[in-house]
């Protein structure tokens, strides 16, 4: 296993701020027994990948509205399952979508044909998501379909759309619901398949995340998007005891909510809604929160942040006394 060298901090505060320019961040939405993958990119793209599943909706669409999402550049839609996409039908409804990509895998399921009408409403043009498209999506930013690599497989889960993303030295591999057959013909087409953040296959389940697809990638953080005490048992014990095993830091919605990564390509912060992070070690990135009021600048751990109204944030603590603003007693920045 590599050295893990990605520096990180972790913050327990309310997760719902504005984005730093410049930075990417991926914020992986807590919606129950789903998946929701928001995207923001340095120059201010946003992308969103599935929607979650039906009871959760409204709880998936007020988080857009906090971000605040303003238009969807980009939509994926990893596979035609319920849990993946019923939100998708009202952020339709709600924003201009530019794009979408979808793999070439169908569905009977009444959702799915909502959803087809809410994209010739649009009158966009599906993209196909498959093995080897790359998406312009800016400079800077590498955005590509690992999978799926085949058009025959038999479970829809393996048909996921998986995304490697990449942002200077930082990297992101989304693995939808693909499981181990996939994750077999992915490894045999990728040449380098290391990523800092792994979103597990399939909410855990023992049908992914095989030990060697794991050592393959060697991740030095892992998200599992799962629902408290699901009926599915997710995530299986086989599957953490492969995570701890390879030393790979793991997050689950189930247990931290919504979970947030911020980075500049260089360095990542993490942000977590329920503290349950806060066991881990912090390492400070650079990243200070001024007070407008105060004018008194903290670290991101400090207990006397101010609210989000009266934030400013700077990148280094250089640029926040040069504007004139002058370190927490506390925090001691």
């Amino acid at each position: 296993m590599r050295l893990k060298r990605t520096l990180c901090f972790i913050v327990s505060v309310v997760i719902f701020v504005l984005p730093l320019y410049g930075n990417l961040i991926v914020h992986f939405i807590d919606v129950g027994q789903g998946d929701a993958i928001l995207i923001q990119t340095p120059q201010g793209k946003t992308i969103l990948i599935d929607g979650g599943p039906y009871d959760r909706v409204t709880q998936f669409m007020d988080y857009l509205k906090s971000v605040p999402v303003e238009k969807l550049d980009m939509v994926v839609v990893t596979h035609p399952h319920s849990d993946h996409l019923s939100g998708l039908v009202p952020a339709f409804q709600q924003y201009r979508v530019d794009q979408v990509y979808m793999t070439r895998a169908t569905h009977t399921i009444s959702i799915y044909r909502e959803l087809l009408l809410a994209v010739q409403r649009e009158g966009l043009k599906i993209q196909i998501a498959q093995a080897g498209v790359t998406v312009d999506v800016e400079d800077g930013l590498s955005f590509r379909f690992l999978g799926p690599v085949r058009d025959d497989y038999d479970s829809l889960n393996d048909w996921s759309a998986v995304i490697w993303l990449t942002y200077g030295d930082i990297s992101f591999l989304l693995m939808g619901d693909a499981e181990e057959r996939a994750e077999k013909e992915i490894m045999s087409r990728t040449r380098n398949l290391q990523a800092n953040v792994l979103k597990i296959g399939h909410h855990g389940s023992y049908r992914a995340s095989s030990d060697t697809f794991i050592k393959t990638v060697d991740p030095d953080y892992a998200v599992i998007m799962c629902a408290k005490a699901n009926d599915y048992g997710y995530p299986h014990r086989e599957t953490l005891v492969t995570l701890k095993k390879y030393d790979v830091t793991l997050y689950r919605t189930d247990l931290d909510g919504t979970i947030r990564f911020e980075t500049d390509g260089k360095q990542l912060a993490v942000y977590t809604e329920k503290g349950a992070a806060l066991a881990q070690p912090v390492v400070f990135t650079g990243v200070y929160i001024g007070n407008k009021n105060s004018k008194v600048f903290h670290l991101p751990t400090c207990t006397g942040l101010p609210e989000e109204a009266n934030r400013v944030y700077f990148n280094t603590r250089e640029e926040a006394i040069a504007a004139g603003y002058r370190p927490c007693g506390g925090c001691q920045p």
